[in-house]
């Protein structure tokens, strides 16, 4: 069949890192994390000649999307050259810790660039299958399509456990596009990062979303990570709890410090160097030390009030002094 490239395409950074034509019909959709709150361009800039690795499409922190390599080829993304022979991989922008949540305007415009990759490509209905034997022994029938994921094919936490736990909705909203329904992106709550003690004597229920279905149960003054928040309940990174039934204990955000600029950090610098420029050092070093002032390898910088050289044992090295320090040493064995 023909095949095409989205409209939705913001910038082009095309890798030759491929397999050529694809060998199988496009019925598979995998997103990816790409570990980092990138944009469009740099993740395309991802994947030059040598990396062995590529995408389909990139989508940045902002929502803009870059076309890496074209849907008639095979990408190098997945570990599976089964699963990227009939799949679209996107890499999203994403945080570059657990659980790798994606900003808003990403994650919407992963809905809407699965709708149009289904659209062009003949599939009327998306499947999540939470399951990995079920899902991959599971052969789509015709206007059929299924949401794969990189942990299944490799070591890896690929989406990351934010997208991961979301994929049912994804496929929700995919469905919901393509039966015609204008796609209005539920809210993904308020982005927060604290921590939270549960409060729960009979333990505290986690769910794949607020008052949907009960993953597991948190035991009562378990700690927890909050990274979002809303309509009452909190994210932990593997699903929704009532904040009902936690304590906030810390912030887990530092706080800007307002009065550090530039300025005052020179000389605080100034300050801890003036602090290690003496010529004290352990008593291991002391013999070697005497050896390099005496053959002047060391020669000093300045001088102490007292007036004797001031060796600077414990200050930073820079790199000229470094290379002078060696400079010296080859003098002294006539190899410069």
């Amino acid at each position: 069949m023909g095949y095409t490239n989205s409209p939705l395409v913001d910038c082009v950074k095309m890798s030759p890192n491929h397999s050529g034509k694809r060998t199988h019909r496009i019925d598979r959709i995998t997103p990816h994390c790409v570990v980092g709150q990138c944009s469009a361009e740099r993740i395309g800039d991802c994947f030059p000649a040598g990396r062995e690795a590529s995408c389909n499409y990139g989508i940045g922190y902002d929502g803009r999307v870059c076309l890496i390599v074209d849907e008639a080829n095979r990408s190098w993304c997945t570990s599976s050259n089964a699963n990227d022979q009939r799949a679209i991989t996107i890499e999203c922008a994403s945080d570059s810790t657990h659980p790798y949540a994606f900003k808003d305007a990403c994650y919407k415009k992963l809905v809407k660039l699965c709708i149009d990759i289904c659209q062009r490509n003949g599939i009327k209905k998306m499947l999540w299958i939470n399951n990995k034997e079920k899902a991959l022994n599971y052969e789509p029938k015709a206007g059929e399509g299924i949401f794969t994921v990189h942990r299944w094919y490799a070591n890896k936490s690929c989406p990351g456990d934010w997208m991961y736990n979301r994929m049912g909705q994804l496929c929700d909203e995919v469905n919901a596009g393509l039966n015609g329904c204008s796609y209005n992106p539920s809210e993904q709550g308020t982005v927060v990062n604290y921590q939270a003690k549960v409060i729960a004597d009979d333990g505290l229920n986690c769910r794949d979303e607020p008052n949907g279905t009960i993953l597991m149960a948190y035991p009562n003054g378990a700690i927890l990570t909050i990274t979002q928040e809303k309509n009452g309940w909190g994210f932990t990174g593997a699903g929704w709890v009532s904040l009902q039934w936690v304590e906030k204990i810390s912030d887990n955000i530092m706080q800007e410090d307002d009065d550090m600029d530039l300025a005052k950090f020179k000389e605080f610098w100034n300050q801890m160097r003036k602090e290690l420029q003496d010529n004290d050092s352990s008593a291991y070093s002391k013999a070697a030390r005497e050896w390099a002032t005496s053959t002047g390898l060391i020669a000093g910088n300045g001088t102490q009030i007292n007036g004797e050289p001031n060796y600077m044992w414990a200050d930073i090295l820079t790199r000229e002094q470094f290379v002078t320090v060696l400079y010296r040493f080859a003098q002294m064995m006539g190899k410069a």
